[in-house]
């Protein structure tokens, strides 16, 4: 770990792991930045400002660096450094943040922060060198988190630490929609300040027109998946109405898996007051876990997995749809993947008929499925 303090994104120092000093480094933090991670291209890079360094935990930064594909930074404040216009043009959840825990957001600080050298080393300087450290933070943040970069915000600092907040200036937030936008998003973003802000920003559009996107081509590190047997407990949920025989597919392919779930409960609907269970096979077949049904005649998928939630026990939910078919390692490499990642959950990649994988790499999705 090679650690950097700066005053207003300007070097103050460097320090090694063992504490030695590196005096040979000086100027602007985006130049340092990537001259260190040329120079220790296998080490994380830690940056604070230095009016925090009394208050910096080392250790809870470390904790959570649990591979080379992650970014992470802490905020003294609540404000980010892009204005909240940046709400017109951005429809991901990585914007609006719970400051109370570990929360995924490309969103970048100048405050305190890591990243691993071959990150950096992926992108090139003369794409950053004219921007504010900040700038440079959140642009690299928002290139790769979409190949596969994961990114965080970490609850460390008390908010009540005072400290200067560099905040985007109107052409700086232009700036940044055209880069690592489409282009009509500045339009929109413009529409939208003078309708719903009454602020007439043309000055910043303007300056955003010459400017091209920003592009990385970022590689992750490639992470294998761990050997060692999990022993972490899964429950299913799925919810039905009307398909028996896709279901018993289902339940067949669960029967199949490696790590076999510990219950699947199963809430069935059928909206008519007469009806009775089609599903006679849970209980006139043996079955390898333990099969928990709930018959009920109100109607919704949402309300159905309210209902199987509640009677979950295990460390794990397997969120199944009742027509899903799955090769017989799927619970064991997702709870490989999750344990590898150190991650709470996963969207699985579930391909229809003829349907090409289109993403092959990990990465921070924007919904879930």
């Amino acid at each position: 770990m090679i650690t950097l303090y700066h005053t207003k994104g300007r070097l103050d120092a460097v320090l090694t792991q063992e504490g030695k000093v590196l005096d040979s480094y000086n100027g602007e933090m985006v130049g340092v930045i990537f001259k260190l991670a040329k120079a220790y291209p296998s080490s994380f890079l830690l940056w604070c400002d230095s009016s925090l360094k009394d208050h910096l935990d080392v250790s809870q930064i470390t904790g959570s660096l649990v591979h080379k594909n992650i970014m992470l930074s802490c905020a003294v404040l609540d404000k980010q450094y892009l204005p909240e216009a940046i709400h017109y043009v951005e429809e991901s959840p990585f914007l609006k943040i719970n400051r109370k825990v570990k929360y995924p957001t490309w969103q970048m600080h100048a405050h305190a922060g890591a990243v691993h050298a071959q990150v950096i080393n992926q992108c090139d300087l003369k794409d950053f060198q004219n921007e504010s450290f900040e700038y440079a933070l959140n642009s690299v943040a928002k290139c790769c988190q979409s190949q596969g970069l994961f990114c965080y915000q970490l609850p460390l600092f008390n908010k009540a630490l005072e400290i200067v907040k560099e905040q985007a200036s109107n052409a700086q937030l232009y700036r940044f929609v055209k880069q690592h936008y489409k282009s009509q998003w500045v339009y929109f973003l413009f529409v939208s300040q003078l309708l719903f802000d009454k602020k007439f920003t043309l000055s910043g559009l303007l300056s955003s027109i010459n400017t091209s996107k920003k592009k990385v081509d970022f590689v992750p590190a490639q992470l294998e998946l761990s050997n060692n047997k999990i022993s972490a407990s899964v429950d299913v949920i799925i919810p039905t109405m009307g398909r028996a025989k896709y279901l018993y597919d289902v339940l067949k392919d669960f029967s199949k898996q490696t790590h076999l779930p510990e219950k699947i409960i199963i809430v069935e609907q059928n909206p008519e007051p007469e009806s009775k269970t089609a599903l006679d096979f849970i209980t006139k077949e043996t079955w390898p876990f333990i099969i928990e049904h709930s018959f009920i005649h109100h109607t919704g998928a949402c309300n159905a997995r309210n209902i199987a939630l509640a009677a979950t026990t295990a460390d794990w939910v397997f969120f199944a749809d009742d027509d899903n078919r799955f090769d017989t390692e799927v619970i064991q490499n997702a709870l490989k993947a999750l344990q590898q990642y150190d991650s709470q959950v996963l969207t699985t990649s579930y391909l229809q008929k003829n349907e090409k994988k289109k993403y092959t790499i990990p990465k921070q999705w924007t919904t879930f499925g």
